[in-house]
């Protein structure tokens, strides 16, 4: 029987060392393979996500743009949408326009004929008056369904017979028009006039109180009626220089009040019994204190009352429009037809004033409308300035 020997300690530690050893580089080796294994895998997982991210990058890309495409069109469309809403608008403003001319045309006819027919009674009673005999004058009316009047809101033409003499209503209209302006002209003189009676009597008055006595308060007194005479004088000068065009300018920007027929009137009135207190008050001369003062007063107190009554006749205007419930701005587009934009001229307010209201305006009435009704300067009434004068109160003229 073979017994095996026990070994030795050295021998037992030294084949568990290289048990230890041998286990050790197993050990390190699959730990090596792992380590490889694991990097392949994680470079391959690398280049796949990368391309998934790129593939991701794109589909972002396609749908942003595609968003944007989708954004564009709504915008496009909301745009034609708009504009074809507002062509259909327009129509829309057009028929309502024309289907209130249509409707206006026959509730005013009869009216309108019998006030034309009146004015046709007056003419000739005026031509009768003149003593001309031979004179023919005649008025047709043409339903608006059988002609076009140059004018929506006018319904018939007025035609004169130019036959058996009636040139001569012609040449009477010409020299009616033509006093018309020479009135225009003289009512100016009178007024410059007036504005040089006040001059006047401010400069005497000055000389005198600064000569004669120690007066600062008269003094103040007669320098201020020196300066609001020379506005006036200025402002109502017939001539038309550079310097005259640039004063009168000035005053009408910041004293447009003073461009009104009744605010001139009360001006001229203040300006009269200011004349007359600085001449008397002052003993200065009493003779020139009642003629020049009570000349201004007498002058201010007619334009008053001028501008009275052409106010009212203005406001006569207003109230008849007012009263047919019409629509006002369509009425100035209808009238304004020269130039909308610079406005309605003097020459179609006067002929809407005469197909409404039955009412004309003198040039120089005309002139004085324009510059009650116009704001900022302008040479028309605009629709803006139409519609407020037809809204709001009476104007003085």
């Amino acid at each position: 029987m073979i017994t095996s020997c026990p070994l030795s300690p050295s021998i037992r530690g030294s084949k568990a060392r290289s048990a230890e050893v041998s286990n050790t580089k197993h050990f390190s080796v699959q730990s090596f393979i792992t380590t490889i294994v694991l990097l392949v895998g994680l470079l391959c997982c690398k280049h796949v996500g990368d391309g998934h991210l790129l593939e991701l990058e794109r589909l972002l890309h396609t749908r942003i743009m595609a968003k944007h495409d989708m954004r564009m069109i709504e915008h496009q469309q909301r745009t034609r949408l708009t504009r074809t809403q507002n062509i259909a608008r327009g129509h829309r403003d057009r028929v309502v326009n024309l289907m209130h001319r249509l409707d206006i045309a026959p509730r005013q006819y009869n009216e309108r004929k019998e006030r034309k027919q009146a004015q046709i009674d007056r003419l000739q009673a005026q031509i009768q008056h003149l003593g001309v005999s031979d004179i023919t004058v005649s008025v047709e009316y043409f339903p608006s369904s059988m002609s076009r009047p140059s004018n929506p809101f006018a319904q018939g033409f007025r035609r004169v017979d130019l036959e058996g003499g009636a040139q001569h209503v012609v040449s009477t209209v010409a020299a009616w028009k033509a006093q018309a302006v020479q009135m225009s002209m003289t009512m100016d003189i009178i007024f410059f006039s007036a504005a040089c009676c006040v001059v006047a009597a401010s400069v005497i008055s000055t000389i005198e109180v600064f000569l004669t006595e120690i007066a600062p308060f008269d003094l103040v007194d007669c320098i201020y009626l020196l300066l609001f005479g020379t506005k006036m004088m200025f402002l109502d000068a017939p001539v038309r220089f550079k310097g005259i065009v640039e004063a009168q300018a000035f005053i009408v920007k910041y004293f447009a009040f003073l461009t009104r027929f009744t605010g001139r009137g009360i001006w001229y009135i203040f300006l009269g019994t200011m004349t007359f207190a600085t001449l008397w008050d002052n003993q200065i001369w009493y003779l020139g204190a009642v003629l020049l003062g009570f000349y201004v007063f007498l002058i201010g107190v007619f334009a008053t009352v001028m501008g009275a009554m052409k106010s009212r006749k203005l406001d006569r205007v207003r109230q008849q429009i007012r009263r047919q419930n019409a629509n006002s701005e369509q009425m100035f587009n209808a009238y304004a037809r020269s130039s909308p934009q610079e406005g309605m001229t003097a020459e179609e307010f006067d002929l809407l004033s005469g197909q409404v209201a039955g009412i004309s305006f003198r040039p120089d009435e005309l002139t004085f409308v324009l510059n009650a009704l116009c704001n900022e300067g302008r040479l028309g009434i605009t629709q803006r300035d139409f519609c407020g004068w037809i809204a709001g109160p009476a104007i003085l003229l």
